[in-house]
């Protein structure tokens, strides 16, 4: 599930939304380009709530109707975001075993995953999981100005070694069962990615004579997710003050999108990771909030070629693979590296993008570097 991003322009002001993916953005209004930085760590988003009215007097009509509570009076409404973990990445379960004929065969089953649990501990909000409403709903970056403009925000308690615990407790999930006899069998969560989503939930406050009960909302869709006692909200919030905030983020932010050496604009590739400046013939790479200069080298030519060439980008780096003590290979040369990256002994030395031969499209490199810089 690819979710849907947004921000405003830092020129016109203007809406831009863009694929969770992206690198690089671009207002559809005044032209201005932008490239993302600070999503190196936990990224964090959050949703605005829909102060949709009439449904949420429905809501409340239904509950006070169910409740025998037709006198009661909303004397406090207010907002606040709580924090879920999300995590995405991929399941690959390998099956080696014999079938209902003693054959011996072997199977690969995988499926995406796209997870959300609460973030935050000691209370129940009723609301387990957001499902697959980030994908159909617009996710902002986490801006603590505008969202205290809104309401408050409940501290994250599940730190992040914890949520990859829960991730990796989640391998089993969705995976089709089958019929073999299994002699060997292998589950792995294989480029998982943590994030953080603050949702919205109203709270609003019903009083019956001297009694009150607590109605908490979803504000997005407007329903009550728990009916509480004052005693029980009290409690609720005294567990949520005492609460450390037990990760540490950065926050997302942008910079142009221009080369740094001549300033003229870099080809417009929303997903790539190295910039090529098709001007000066340099290679850009956003680090730490500044571009920094890639060094690369480009394959000379096929001599007596006449036909346009296409230039593809590879990390090349060094290594010596040993086996049971021996020297295996010296070199490896790989084009996708893993999100776990390189052993420790590996050099980056190059990505390989053809400065004369690649037009805009071909510029960039959508090889995660990240595993790569030592």
């Amino acid at each position: 599930m690819d979710l849907f991003l947004s921000t405003r322009c830092l020129q016109c002001g203007a809406d831009i939304s863009f694929e969770e993916e992206s690198t690089v953005i671009q207002c559809q209004y005044c032209g201005c380009a932008l490239h993302i930085t600070g999503r190196s760590g936990v990224v964090r988003t959050y949703v605005a709530p829909r102060n949709d009215v009439k449904r949420m007097k429905q809501a409340i009509h239904s509950v006070m109707k169910g409740a025998n509570a037709k006198g009661a009076l909303v004397s406090e409404k207010g907002l606040f975001f709580a924090p879920y973990w999300r995590i995405k990445g991929m399941l690959f379960r390998w099956i080696f075993g014999k079938n209902v004929r003693g054959e011996t065969i072997k199977e690969l089953k995988t499926k995406q995953l796209d997870h959300t649990f609460p973030a935050y501990h000691g209370f129940n909000l009723g609301l387990r999981s957001l499902g697959i409403r980030p994908g159909t709903l617009k996710l902002f970056f986490f801006d603590r100005s505008e969202m205290s403009k809104l309401g408050s925000m409940v501290k994250v308690a599940v730190p992040f070694k914890e949520a990859v615990h829960h991730g990796t407790s989640l391998t089993e999930v969705g995976l089709d069962e089958t019929d073999m006899r299994i002699k060997l069998e292998r589950t792995r969560l294989i480029g998982e990615r943590y994030s953080m989503i603050y949702f919205p939930f109203w709270m609003i406050r019903l009083s019956v004579g001297k009694e009150s009960r607590i109605l908490i909302l979803d504000a997005v869709a407007n329903q009550v997710t728990r009916i509480l006692t004052q005693e029980q909200w009290d409690e609720m919030m005294a567990k949520a003050a005492k609460q450390p905030d037990t990760v540490s983020f950065k926050n997302v932010s942008f910079i142009p999108f221009k080369c740094p050496n001549c300033g003229w604009a870099l080809p417009m590739n929303r997903f790539d990771i190295i910039h090529l400046c098709a001007t000066c013939q340099q290679a850009w790479m956003e680090r730490g909030g500044r571009f920094k200069a890639v060094r690369f080298e480009a394959a000379a030519p096929p001599k007596g070629g006449e036909q346009a060439l296409v230039y593809l980008p590879f990390w090349v780096f060094q290594a010596e693979i040993h086996s049971n003590g021996q020297r295996v290979f010296p070199l490896v040369s790989h084009k996708g590296l893993s999100e776990r990256g390189p052993s420790p002994h590996s050099v980056l030395r190059a990505c390989g993008v053809g400065p004369k031969y690649c037009g805009p499209k071909q510029a960039g490199c959508w090889c995660d570097s990240e595993p790569a810089i030592l």
